[in-house]
């Protein structure tokens, strides 16, 4: 599921797929406002093409509830 969640968000941001110069920390808080903003042009705008993508939509074989 987390690999589903980070492939979506480098889909949706390519800044995810370039090195950074930041630190961790600074790191983790770009890829949570960037979570942020997928959210918000999710809910303000559901007909964008981005969402069109079939490659974005959850595979519902998948199942989130496996144990560790």
């Amino acid at each position: 599921m987390i690999e589903w969640i980070f492939g979506v968000m480098k889909k949706c941001f390519k800044v995810l797929t370039l090195p950074q110069e930041y630190n961790l920390e600074m790191q983790a808080q770009i890829v949570c406002a960037l979570g942020v903003v997928h959210n918000f042009m999710k809910v303000n705008n559901p007909n964008d093409p981005l969402f069109k993508d079939s490659t974005l939509e959850l595979d519902p074989d998948m199942d989130d509830t496996a144990a560790n």
